[in-house]
Order: C-alpha cells, then structure tokens, then sequence
C-alpha cells in the first residue's frame, strides 16, 4: 500500500509540474509578443527621457513596473481610492490620508512615487514633489522614514517610540528624547541625545 502511495503522489507531483512549466511558456509566449509591439519601445523611449528630467530636477524616478502595476507598484492597485478623496487637500495632508488609508489596509507604508500617484487619482495635487518629500520626513511626530524613499504613519509601528533612539532596519525618528515625571506623568525638559544633564540645567536657568 506504501509503494502505491508513493506512486500517486510521484504522479501528482509530476502533474503539478508540468501544469507549470505548461504556464509557464504560455507566459513567456505573451511576454514575448508584447515585447514585439512597437508602442512599448516607445514607451521605453520616452521613460528614458523622462528619467533625465527628473534627475535634472532631483525628482523620483519614474518606473517602468509603477507603470503598468507590475510587483511592488501593483500590490496595492485594488486600494479603493475615491475620484475626489484628496481634492482640495494640502499635499501633506493628503498623504498622511493616504498612508493610513494604506495601513489600515494592512500595509503599513508606501513608496513616495506611490503616495504621489495616489494623492492625483484621489483628485489631489502633490505639488512639488521634492518638497512633499521633505515634508513628510520632517513630520516626526506622526510619520517615521523609511530607507530613502518609503514612508509610513507611526500608529502603525507601536514598537517606536516618539523621540526614541534610531531603531535598527532604517527607520528614522526626531532623535529627541522626552522625559516625565513617574509621579504625575507630566512632560519634563527634553534635551537631544549625547546632550548632557548639565546643558539641561544651563537651559533651565536661563529660562
């Protein structure tokens, strides 16, 4: 009964295997002709040039995968994003809408190319992208960096702290520590990391 059993599953595993394989080349054969048309050399063309502009004005980039919602630009695709969801909003505003839109949808932060798209097919207007950019890694106080180009809000990661140290893995924060008092939980003074208690003092004198 155990060779027999061994056999079927020989069977099932070779059936697996050639249904992918099978898919595989129906796959590659669609790719293929596509890389034939002439309007995707086009679009490589214009993307090329595209991506000079934005180096000139010290944009993100432009990609070919954002383009068409291939891997990480098209993981989200299906986030129900309304026609008139951002219109009107600040640029700032409007993205930090749009990452907790995206981490209550379980993702916990975004590519900046894809808050930019996200913010003008809610009807949105980015404004000057560097300058958004620079916005939100500003905002320390709701919103933590990631890398160079990855955002996300900080109600979705409980394990940093507000004004904690750097956290391993690039994700950034103010860098400042805030202290209080154990009995009653008030704010006291604050002072940056590696500032000594004796600059505290001076600071608090002077007040």
């Amino acid at each position: 009964m155990e060779s027999v059993h061994n056999e079927m599953e020989v069977v099932r595993m070779t059936t697996k295997m050639s249904a992918i394989e099978e898919l595989r080349s129906e796959v590659k054969a669609l790719a293929d002709e596509i890389l034939t048309d002439p309007r995707l050399n086009e679009i490589k063309r214009r993307l090329t040039v595209l991506n000079g502009l934005e180096d000139l004005e010290a944009q993100p980039k432009t990609v070919l995968s954002t383009l068409f919602n291939f891997g990480e630009g098209g993981k989200h695709s299906d986030l129900a994003i309304a026609p008139d969801e951002f219109h009107g909003k600040e640029p700032l505003d409007a993205a930090k809408r749009y990452l907790e839109k995206r981490g209550d949808a379980g993702e916990k932060s975004a590519l900046f190319q894809d808050i930019v798209a996200a913010i003008r097919k809610g009807g949105g207007d980015p404004g000057n992208e560097e300058k958004l950019k620079v916005s939100l890694a500003r905002s320390t106080w709701d919103v933590t960096k990631i890398g160079e180009d990855r955002f996300g809000l900080l109600k979705f990661f409980p394990e940093i702290k507000r004004g904690g140290k750097k956290k391993k893995g690039g994700i950034e924060d103010s860098g400042k520590a805030e202290l209080t008092n154990a009995a009653t939980g008030d704010p006291v003074l604050t002072r940056e990391f590696g500032e000594s208690e004796s600059d505290n003092e001076e600071q608090a004198s002077d007040r």
